[in-house]
């Protein structure tokens, strides 16, 4: 057996530790966020809060005994390169110190996340087409509150200003609508 193959496999092996080290960091900072969530109150999501903060210490476990597995294949890889320069033949693996569905269930466990994550955007962009939505609408009753104090005003003048507010309307209103049907059409792409 060529000793290259060896290192090289225990360079990959170190860098798949590295990078479950660096979920278990996401999943850490990812349980602390639901976490203040569930205490600043929001009544609305306060139990998805509870749950995805479980979720992510589920997460955090998960990643640390994927990384103590790729550690340790890093080192049999390396005892093996090593005795081999030496000119011995390659042991034995040893027997695994994790249940052989360790990686299903880290794929798994990552495509999970990254689900929560996605969902976590769409919640976000939801909440800032409402803060739109209200704002627009905000605007409209102010067009009409203004549109009334001309109409007493007089006719004239007053005629061209709620003309020009009635355009404001209807623009703000297809924006509305626009972002409405783009919400929706999003949404639909994502479930499908």
């Amino acid at each position: 057996m060529d000793p290259d193959i060896h290192r090289r496999q225990s360079e990959r092996a170190e860098q798949r530790a590295e990078d479950a080290r660096q979920r278990i960091c996401a999943a850490r900072t990812a349980t602390e966020r639901h976490e203040q969530l569930v205490k600043a109150g929001d009544a609305r999501r306060g139990e998805l809060h509870v749950r995805a903060a479980a979720f992510q210490r589920d997460a955090q476990e998960l990643f640390e005994r994927a990384a103590a597995l790729q550690e340790l294949h890093a080192d049999h890889e390396r005892r093996v390169s090593e005795i081999l320069i030496a000119g011995g033949s390659s042991p034995h693996p040893p027997m695994p110190a994790y249940p052989a569905d360790l990686m299903d269930r880290y794929r798994a466990l990552t495509h999970q996340q990254a689900l929560a994550d996605r969902r976590d955007e769409v919640a976000d962009e939801r909440e800032a087409a409402a803060d739109e939505r209200e704002r627009l609408a905000d605007a409209r009753e102010h067009a009409g509150h203004q549109r009334d104090r001309l109409a007493d005003a007089g006719e004239g003048a007053g005629q061209r200003r709620r003309d020009r507010d009635t355009a404001q309307v209807a623009r703000d209103q297809a924006a509305i609508d626009r972002e409405g049907a783009s919400s929706q059409r999003r949404r639909a792409a994502r479930h499908e």
